[in-house]
């Protein structure tokens, strides 16, 4: 085999003497297009999306079990309000707000929340209406006992069949049945006044429970600003107590952050990144010309790209937190091209 490099063909060098012979109208033409495709590429980072279902086809079977979810079960997502009160004395200031802002949260639409709690007010009424459902059985049987004891009697002597008149009424004292459950429950209060409140912590939750289920964050940003909007206007927190401050908790929160977050890696690292490259391009080549040869190129072939995956029949509209990182592996990819062509060619 020849050790001497195949000559280009016919073809090869008039399509080369074309492009020499057009370039300023190629790159003309280029950076026309790349205008609309760097700005389609930056909508597309900028409406970066977290959910799950968007790495699937919406008729795969984990997208529809999700759906279904979301229609059997509309509320399972909680979101916690935290406020602190900064100090003990402060605590009653931060209810009032709870309350106040639990006011104004009740009022969004049903699609968006389905319930707001500042305690335990619900499960307390529910336990102390329906009690006997938790009782032992014997001692619902002896409560049963007592009570058919004191019907009888009573029967007896509407009819006058009681053979003793003096005979006491049995009693229907339950006391002792009492004093048992009341030693079996916890000594001491978690809550106080049924709230969601600690004095030793000087804070307060305000639970939001959220309807549907989302697996992005999309959603759970929105009722965020929502709530911190609502919170600015009721004077939080100069109106109730100073010092005070509230945070949100949940996993809807965690979502926002974690997404939040990953934008700004993302931006940061990009920034660093191309700065080292060009920083490295420059150092090596010592040839100005070589970082806008393999710079601009590089980037208007990655915003090609972006834009045209969202066309017919690929139709890639959004960027997930699991898909955003197809960018720097489409220009870690393609730039090695460009840097070998460019050696060739450097003086």
């Amino acid at each position: 085999m020849s050790s001497e490099a195949t000559p280009p063909s016919e073809r090869t060098r008039a399509y080369v003497s074309w492009v020499v012979r057009h370039g300023r109208w190629i790159w003309l033409i280029a950076l026309l297009i790349g205008g609309f495709t760097v700005f389609r590429t930056a909508q597309l980072y900028a409406g970066l999306r977290s959910e799950l279902e968007l790495l699937l086809p919406q008729s795969s079977p984990s997208v529809v079990a999700l759906n279904e979810l979301r229609t059997r079960m509309p509320g399972i997502q909680f979101l916690g309000i935290l406020v602190d009160a900064g100090s003990k004395e402060n605590l009653p200031a931060a209810e009032r707000f709870a309350d106040d802002l639990a006011s104004r949260i009740q009022a969004y639409p049903p699609d968006t929340v389905a319930a707001v709690r500042t305690g335990i007010s619900q499960e307390r009424t529910f336990l102390e209406n329906h009690a006997p459902l938790y009782a032992d059985a014997a001692d619902l049987a002896e409560v049963r006992k007592r009570i058919e004891a004191r019907r009888d009697y009573e029967a007896t002597k509407a009819m006058g069949a009681d053979l003793d008149d003096d005979e006491p009424p049995p009693a229907l004292d339950f006391s002792d049945i009492e004093k048992r459950y009341k030693e079996k429950a916890p000594t001491g209060n978690r809550f106080p006044n049924d709230r969601f409140s600690s004095e030793a912590e000087h804070a307060t939750v305000l639970l939001v429970e959220i309807s549907g289920f989302s697996t992005g964050s999309e959603r759970a940003r929105d009722l965020l600003d929502r709530i911190s909007k609502d919170a600015q206007d009721l004077g939080f927190p100069d109106k109730y107590a100073p010092g005070m401050r509230y945070a949100f908790t949940g996993d809807p929160a965690i979502r926002v952050e974690e997404l939040s977050a990953l934008v700004t890696d993302l931006t940061l690292s990009t920034v660093v990144i191309m700065g080292l490259v060009i920083l490295t391009l420059g150092v090596y080549f010592r040839w100005w010309r070589a970082i806008p040869a393999i710079i601009v190129p590089l980037l208007l072939s990655a915003s090609y790209s972006f834009t045209l995956a969202g066309v017919p029949p690929f139709r890639v509209r959004e960027l997930n937190s699991n898909t955003a990182f197809l960018g720097s592996i489409i220009i870690g990819n393609g730039i090695n091209f460009a840097i070998i062509l460019v050696a060739n060619v450097a003086p």
